[in-house]
């Protein structure tokens, strides 16, 4: 494996890490809140669906990119959808801005049980909440360094430059 494939490698590992985490958050979190028996209004309703919504889109995105980088490292195409995550930053910048009002929810008796239902399970395996809401953001910096690794595997005039 040259240096070019190993960074795209690692990029895929980067992404499968992270799509696990979101799918466990998703379920565990997310769903619960969705389904909710109570109705929506106990809650800032449109920053959180918009939230739950933002998620969900972001998780299909990941499995998305990870597919295709799989799909092209094993085909032997020298070409990788890097430019997928120029759209992926524009969403988690959106996500970084609707976090304080999500977390103003906390208070609520129903989310509080939610949260402690969700803590409970074994698949967070010790985590909080605000460690899965983090990772995505976490999830750039990594990426950054990842994707500079494989800029500097790939010879100039590429066309993935």
């Amino acid at each position: 494996m040259d240096l070019r494939e190993q960074a795209v490698f690692d990029i895929i590992t980067a992404e499968n890490e992270l799509i696990h985490a979101l799918e466990v958050y998703t379920a565990v979190f997310v769903d619960p809140l969705l389904f909710l028996e109570e109705p929506w209004d106990i809650f800032n309703t449109t920053d959180l669906q918009c939230f739950c919504d933002l998620i969900t889109q972001m998780l299909q995105m990941h499995k998305s990119i990870a597919a295709r980088l799989e799909n092209s490292l094993d085909s032997g195409s020298n070409a990788y959808p890097v430019s997928d995550y120029k759209f992926l930053i524009d969403k988690y910048r959106h996500h970084s801005q609707l976090l304080p009002s999500v977390l103003d929810t906390w208070r609520h008796p129903v989310f509080k049980q939610v949260l402690r239902d969700g803590h409970k399970d074994s698949r967070v395996r010790g985590r909080q909440l605000e460690d899965f809401l983090f990772l995505p953001i976490a999830h750039i910096s990594r990426m950054v360094v990842l994707l500079n690794s494989l800029i500097d595997a790939t010879p100039s005039g590429h066309a993935d430059l």
